[in-house]
């Protein structure tokens, strides 16, 4: 399968079928173009999707970005840039795309349940900013949902959607039934003492 050139990597859940993450190109094509173009106007405008400017940055923010040579008019959420390089379209399932973080941040340690301090994962930034801030950094435009719909409305067919909510079934049932499983050993361990 393959992803027009638009900056940014994408992966499926391993328990996608081959066949399902075919038919769900379009999708992948869709958030990876959305998370480069929320990526580029928040890193030169500071600006969330409704237009308004996220809350600036601290003095204290500002006086360490300022000794770094860092920009400190508006908030980026960039300071080594590993947080914007780590952005990924993900196939969540046969129908739903989404854009997350991988990896671990540059900077920023935290402890674990035995005490060990490791590196902040980028997910775990992104949850902070998004409970800090008003307005979620990937919330995207009447525009952007519009232009989105359209090229979707452009490539998914009635068979490729039919073949789509077919393999969602496929992939929900597989998904129970794991987890079916994995109760079961619980139990059965239980049981066993």
């Amino acid at each position: 399968m393959l992803m027009p050139n638009i900056g940014i990597e994408w992966k499926a859940q391993s328990n996608i079928r081959n066949e399902a993450v075919s038919l769900a190109q379009a999708y992948l094509e869709v958030a990876a173009t959305l998370a480069v173009e929320t990526r580029e106007r928040v890193l030169k405008t500071g600006k969330g999707g409704s237009g308004r400017k996220f809350r600036p940055y601290s003095k204290s923010a500002r006086k360490a970005r300022g000794r770094l040579g860092l920009q400190t008019s508006f908030k980026d959420f960039k300071r080594t840039g590993t947080f914007w390089k780590s952005m990924k379209a993900k196939l969540q399932s046969p129908m739903k795309a989404n854009v997350v973080f991988t990896g671990r941040a540059a900077e920023g340690k935290k402890k674990t349940k035995k005490g060990k301090a490791v590196r902040v994962t980028n997910a775990a930034l992104a949850r902070i900013v998004l409970s800090k801030e008003t307005e979620s950094i990937f919330s995207i435009n009447a525009i952007q949902v519009d232009r989105a719909s359209e090229y979707l409305a452009g490539r998914l067919t009635t068979e490729i959607l039919t073949a789509q909510a077919i393999e969602q079934t496929a992939f929900m049932i597989g998904r129970r039934t794991r987890s079916a499983q994995r109760r079961a050993k619980k139990a059965i361990a239980a049981l066993r003492g």
